[in-house]
């Protein structure tokens, strides 16, 4: 899964505006796709619902992402399936949550949808230094702005 990238992009003449695209390495015989990063309801309307998700306890609502209907690209929940071998969806959350604040970034608005809950998780130094590194050679890109041609990832949680 480390081998697949995500991209948001940012088209201002389409519905959708923000778009998240998703590309699979080469010779995995999956093309990509893109769906909308904040589908409106009209788009979640044609979307298959499922009223019942499990998570962590709590039911939850979900929508299966479509492609966009002006592209020719694959299907999502094709696209996932073929790529791990077996039936994959992927979900939309339909009611995000505001992300809690952080006492180094409280100007931070973010929303949150599904996210993993991991009682443990484990960073090196050389870790962090590699995603130093990678947002240093995508400033300009996907928001990632001049402050990372010298700042330092900050671990808070």
């Amino acid at each position: 899964m480390i081998l697949i990238t995500p991209f948001i992009e940012h088209h201002p003449s389409l519905p959708h505006v923000w778009l998240l695209k998703i590309v699979f390495p080469e010779n995995s015989g999956c093309g990509s796709f893109t769906v909308p990063l904040h589908p409106t309801q009209e788009v979640l309307d044609t979307w298959t619902l499922l009223p019942n998700i499990a998570m962590y306890g709590n039911p939850e609502k979900g929508y299966i992402s479509q492609a966009l209907p002006y592209s020719a690209e694959l299907d999502p929940s094709t696209a996932l399936s073929t790529y791990f071998g077996k039936p994959v969806h992927l979900l939309y959350r339909g009611r995000p949550r505001a992300v809690g604040l952080t006492g180094k970034y409280p100007e931070l608005k973010g929303m949150k949808g599904y996210q993993a809950l991991c009682p443990l998780l484990v960073l090196s130094e050389e870790g962090m230094a590699d995603v130093e590194n990678e947002a240093r050679h995508r400033i300009g890109m996907q928001g990632i702005g001049e402050v990372w041609r010298e700042g330092k990832v900050s671990v808070e949680r």
